[in-house]
């Protein structure tokens, strides 16, 4: 949606054919990220994807968020090895066009709500792996101290949603 005109538009097609992809804003700029290992970025000035360096493991279903400047890739599936749920999380820095592995999001969970809050990642619900079911777990991602932290738990169970952050 062109905000400025009210209109759809239709951007040109991805480089690479995938499906199960996230999508992030970053500082303006719009990212594709997982259905394969190949990351893209839209520049909107040459109405182009371009292709950024490509994530260390191949995941679909992944989550993906901004925070302070990098791009967070969270969790998904294998694509490539065996297909089974990861608890990795990725940080790219496309100041460099860097990859960088940050401490694992444990259980292995994926379906899971992502959104910053307060300046950490949070995780809400999602599926836990191998085999289990809904989550109302939170996570949180304390940036300050690089780890994981458990939050209060949902009242019911979530899988497949999406989070954002209102200031009121």
């Amino acid at each position: 949606l062109n905000v400025s005109t009210g209109q759809w538009e239709a951007l040109p097609p991805l480089s690479t054919r995938r499906s199960h992809a996230a999508l992030c804003v970053l500082d303006g700029r719009l990212f594709v990220v997982g259905g394969r290992i190949a990351v893209e970025e839209y520049v909107a000035v040459e109405h182009r994807w371009v292709p950024v360096p490509d994530m260390p493991r191949a995941v679909q279903d992944t989550r993906a968020v901004a925070l302070d400047g990098k791009l967070l890739v969270i969790g998904g599936w294998g694509i490539y090895d065996a297909s089974e749920p990861t608890c990795t999380v990725y940080e790219y820095d496309p100041g460099d066009g860097s990859w960088k592995k940050l401490p694992s999001l444990l259980p292995k969970q994926y379906y899971g709500a992502v959104t910053v809050l307060g300046g950490d990642i949070v995780v809400m619900g999602g599926r836990q792996a191998p085999g289990g079911g809904h989550l109302a777990s939170v996570k949180r991602y304390n940036r300050r101290q690089q780890c994981w932290e458990a939050m209060p738990s949902l009242t019911d169970p979530l899988e497949s949603s999406a989070a954002v952050v209102v200031q009121v």
